[in-house]
Parts: structure tokens; sequence; C-alpha cells
């Protein structure tokens, strides 16, 4: 989604495309709530890089800090994930000291390559995407990353996820 909005080629996102950026990944939030973030982040106030965006999204979707709702059974968060993802902003910071703006870029590559529109209750589709548990392996061997059929299950059985559930791009990364 990054790279779909970055029209200048710059490697940073406009706030404004920012915005659109999060919609197209099926979560919606206001411009107003963009520059609250960034105000209260002290971060530049006309643009964020990858690493930025990447912390934006984690920290209005997942962290418990913004008023942003989310949709529970969307996130790992609401699926007694707390225990191994108390702070998804500060493990985002983390990963991209571990493994640098690149690798996370790649990972939101392979996602959005696999990721699918979710359904809601009465069969319509979202607005929303993730990749389908049944996807992971798939998606993690595009990463060059492949694990046993025993250590997903035991995956799987430690995170309370079933097959037919759905990783958000920040519940992936922490996946990877």
């Amino acid at each position: 989604a990054f790279d779909q909005f970055d029209s200048g080629g710059l490697d940073e996102l406009e706030l404004e495309d920012v915005v659109d950026a999060f919609d197209s990944l099926g979560r919606v939030c206001s411009l107003k709530e963009i520059k609250t973030y960034v105000k209260d982040k002290r971060l530049p106030n006309r643009a964020l890089d990858f690493l930025g965006f990447m912390k934006c999204y984690a920290n209005m979707f997942f962290s418990g800090e913004s008023s942003v709702s989310s949709d529970d059974a969307f996130s790992l968060r609401h699926k007694a994930m707390d225990h191994f993802v108390n702070d998804e902003a500060a493990d985002l910071q983390r990963w991209a000291e571990i493994m640098g703006d690149k690798q996370l870029e790649m990972l939101e590559e392979a996602w959005e390559r696999h990721a699918t529109p979710l359904l809601r209750a009465d069969g319509s589709q979202s607005s929303r995407v993730g990749v389908k548990i049944r996807d992971l392996r798939a998606t993690l061997r595009d990463l060059d990353r492949d694990i046993s059929h025993s250590t997903l299950a035991a995956f799987l059985s430690t995170s309370n996820l079933k097959a037919g559930d759905v990783l958000s791009l920040a519940d992936f990364a922490y996946a990877f």
C-alpha cells in the first residue's frame, strides 16, 4: 500500500495519502486523526516515511492509544495475543531495527499478494483485507521462509487461531 500511494517516488507519503493507504488496507481513519498522531509523536507534519507509516498504522489500529475503533475479530490482539504483542507500535520499531525498512517493505508486498477481502456475517464483501491462516505458509514461502506443519499447528494453538482466521499486516509481521 505504501508504494502504491507514493506517487512522487520520494519514499514518503503525504498525510492525505496515508489516509488513502490505510483505507486500501481496510482500515479507516480521518486526516485529523493522522495529524493528531503526527503532532503527539512530534513528527514532521507533512509526510511519513515507510517506518513512520508502519508505526502510525500499528499505533492507530492496534496500540489502544487511538480512538479509532477496529473490528475485534480482525486482529490477533483481540484473540488472546496480548501476552505476545502488548504494544505493536513498539514491536514494529524493534522489527525495523532488526530487519530494516526494506525487509518490512518485503513483508508488506508478500502480505498484499496473498491478502483477500474479508466477508461480513451476511456474506457480503468487506473493504478489509487479510491473509488467511491457510495461506500463511505460502505467504512465508514468498519471503523464502517456510515452516513445518507441526510448527504451524503449534503457532495456531498457542495463538488461539483457527484455519479460517485472517492476519492483518501487523499480525503477519508478528507471525513472520
